[in-house]
């Protein structure tokens, strides 16, 4: 009986295993830094999720001093992004008032999101934490991004916005599957080929004089929880793509190129 393909499983090149996929009792290398790792880290992180969470979130591996060193960081770009939905969507003005009890990251995730509030800026803490978890991301569904000592890669931009500050029609195009046309496509058997779609669009030809069906490559995006939590990944341009939608109400893009490209 011929054995069924499933997109839960990694299905890519034996070399390139160590770097994506979480597996106990095996040499494993860390998605940020290269070193051994020994942990694994969900992707998305499950600060960012609702309670009962997904089953079978995606893991990737990495060692115990980068996955413990985002924990407290995640806690507070989580509560930031709450503070904020509580303000904008739900009109709570209370939603920044520190409450006994609260953690030191609440805290500080309370008073960054007033001042936001009263000025935008832009938070390095957060931007962090978008950056690694871009690099999950993209480890895990297109095999790319990983720390390696063929490639590493640089955050070339890392920019989020919120939904109230986009027009609707705007805000709804975010979502829009990417083309991907004439770009290298994922390594066979990786998790992206799942979200790979190719669709005919109705065109002219000039040289046939007559109608024509285009063939188009697209990329979608992966929800992992409806409403809460979604991301896109594609390499385009010789550059790695990480979408991600934090509560339908954050939106934030990471883009990553190759290290050589600045050397």
């Amino acid at each position: 009986m011929e054995k069924e393909f499933n997109f839960n499983k990694y299905w890519g090149s034996l070399l390139l295993e160590p770097h994506v996929v979480f597996r106990r009792n095996s040499y494993m290398y860390c998605v940020y830094c290269g070193e051994k790792a020994e942990t694994r880290e969900h992707c998305p992180p499950k600060a960012f999720l609702l309670k009962p969470y997904p089953t079978n979130l995606p893991t990737v591996p990495a060692c115990t001093k980068c996955n413990n060193g985002f924990s407290s960081d995640e806690r507070y770009a989580s509560n930031f992004i709450e503070c904020l939905a509580e303000y904008y969507e739900d009109d709570n003005v209370n939603a920044f008032q520190i409450a006994e009890g609260d953690f030191e990251e609440v805290r500080k995730a309370k008073e960054a999101a007033k001042l936001f509030v009263e000025q935008p800026f832009f938070d390095d803490k957060l931007a962090n934490v978008f950056r690694k978890v871009a690099v999950c991301h993209a480890a895990y569904e297109i095999s790319m991004g990983f720390h390696s000592e063929e490639w590493e890669g640089v955050p070339e931009r890392i920019s989020y916005t919120i939904k109230p500050f986009m027009p609707q029609k705007e805000w709804e195009g975010l979502e829009y599957a990417e083309m991907i046309n004439n770009e290298p496509m994922p390594e066979m058997g990786s998790r992206a080929f799942r979200n790979i779609y190719v669709v005919g669009i109705r065109g002219w030809s000039i040289k046939k004089e007559k109608e024509v069906m285009i063939p188009v490559v697209m990329v979608d995006w992966s929800e992992i929880q409806n409403g809460f939590y979604k991301y896109q990944v594609y390499f385009k341009d010789n550059k790695i793509w990480v979408k991600m939608i934090f509560r339908d109400f954050l939106y934030c893009e990471v883009v990553f190129a190759s290290k050589n490209d600045y050397t």
